[in-house]
């Protein structure tokens, strides 16, 4: 917000529209919900000229709203690096794609995700602020799915009579649930207003019921880690006075777990036969594991460079369609997020992805406030295991990945009003850097 006159400049406003459009066009999507599933490679489409249009306006929209912000934006820039590098490794891998026209236009979709979150972010004075832009599409989006659900035979996934509401597919609208679950549990610690707080934790249980409606069992094995880790915090908290040894911790269980799962996949994969049985699935994750391995082996023929950002699962590739004469239910993705990425991205791609991760979290444990958006980073992590949506255009959870990162690093730089009268140079540290105790 201007901080002279008080009132919001028409940068501010374009910024802010262009966000918030463009959460509405995330969530609601661009195309006619309760649509027939896909059983034909035929009526596969790779192209919607209305969301090409969206995606344009908005580019533009939030890249222009960006002018007055331009060296703060640089700022940014410097301070995170290996998102920039990875899209500019993604961008350059246009170039040897097979299909290089459908990579780019995937590709833009995922920049305008990031042109309209570094817009917002660098004009708002406040997190918080923009938590209020989620409010006002979260609401009507979750009342709209219950209602749909309800009342629309379509929003029921007649194949595994399941919910998917306003979403392609169950597992879509599990994704979708999650994310609500959390920032409306946020929202609802936040409120102090009787009413609103009421509203909010209303609006938390009906999230809850899209995630257990969509039965998807990646988003619910999500959300009960999400809890499971936000409990194991605690305690260490109360145990440890020390914040850097409780965080030291908790940083040192996730790692040692994560091995831990490497190590048996490796060594001991017999242990890991038993875990399906417990989340209702059968020993190969519903068809995934086959299918990792597949993409994998096709990984191996572009190890290095991939096959290009988005340049597989495009329906001319004969690849892709000699595969779905194996898998009949004709897979968009590999079902791994990682696996995707070092096919398209080559082992490169996949590296600057985990260095993004790895000083995402060093950061983090350095930054004395709190920060809510952290658990994004860590669900799309853990979907990812089953799930793509790394640099996904229009996936939610993998949307939320790329601003929960950028919101990071904006509480790095300087605000707007402790720039030099110059706005070149930092003359004090923003005040969300004050050191605060964080307890979770």
């Amino acid at each position: 917000m201007n901080l002279q006159n008080g009132k919001r400049t028409a940068y501010e406003h374009i910024a802010r529209y262009s966000f918030i459009a463009f959460l509405f066009f995330t969530f609601f999507g661009t195309s006619m919900p309760f649509k027939e599933s896909v059983t034909d490679v035929d009526n596969i489409g790779t192209s919607n000229i209305i969301n090409q249009l969206v995606f344009s306006i908005l580019f533009l929209a939030s890249s222009i709203s960006l002018i007055p912000q331009r060296k703060r934006l640089v700022l940014l820039l410097k301070r995170e690096k290996f998102l920039s590098l990875f899209l500019l490794w993604c961008l350059l891998s246009v170039f040897w794609s097979d299909f290089s026209f459908v990579s780019f236009k995937r590709l833009f979709q995922i920049f305008v995700a990031v042109s309209v979150s570094f817009a917002v972010l660098l004009h708002t004075d406040s997190l918080d602020e923009v938590l209020h832009y989620f409010k006002l599409i979260l609401a009507p989006y979750v009342i709209i799915s219950i209602l749909s659900v309800l009342l629309i035979p379509g929003a029921v996934d007649a194949k595994f009579d399941t919910w998917r509401g306003l979403t392609p597919t169950k597992n879509n609208l599990g994704q979708a649930g999650l994310v609500c679950v959390i920032l409306w549990f946020n929202l609802f610690r936040q409120e102090q207003v009787y009413r609103k707080k009421v509203f909010s934790f209303l609006m938390v249980l009906l999230s809850a019921a899209l995630l257990l409606g969509s039965q998807s069992g990646t988003s619910l094995i999500t959300f009960t880690a999400l809890i499971s880790l936000t409990t194991m915090i605690l305690i260490l908290n109360n145990v440890f006075q020390s914040l850097t040894v409780s965080r030291f911790l908790a940083f040192l269980i996730i790692f040692s777990a994560v091995a831990m799962f490497g190590i048996a996949i490796h060594f001991a994969p017999d242990l890991l036969l038993t875990l399906p049985d417990l989340i209702g699935k059968d020993i190969t994750f519903t068809g995934r594991v086959d299918l990792w391995i597949d993409i994998f082996e096709e990984a191996q023929n572009h190890f290095f460079t991939g096959c290009g950002y988005a340049g597989f699962w495009v329906v001319e590739n004969v690849d892709l369609l000699i595969l779905y004469e194996k898998y009949v239910w004709l897979p968009n993705q590999s079902h791994s997020g990682y696996i995707d990425i070092l096919n398209e991205t080559g082992i490169i791609g996949l590296t600057l992805l985990f260095l993004m991760i790895i000083f995402y979290y060093k950061n983090l444990f350095n930054l004395k406030v709190q920060h809510f958006w952290k658990w994004f980073i860590l669900a799309t992590l853990m979907i990812n295991l089953q799930e793509t949506t790394f640099f996904r255009p229009r996936h939610l959870i993998g949307t939320l990945f790329i601003f929960s990162y950028l919101a990071l690093y904006i509480q790095l730089i300087p605000k707007r009003n402790k720039l030099a009268p110059n706005n070149s140079e930092p003359v004090v540290v923003s005040n969300e850097l004050k050191t605060i105790p964080e307890k979770i």
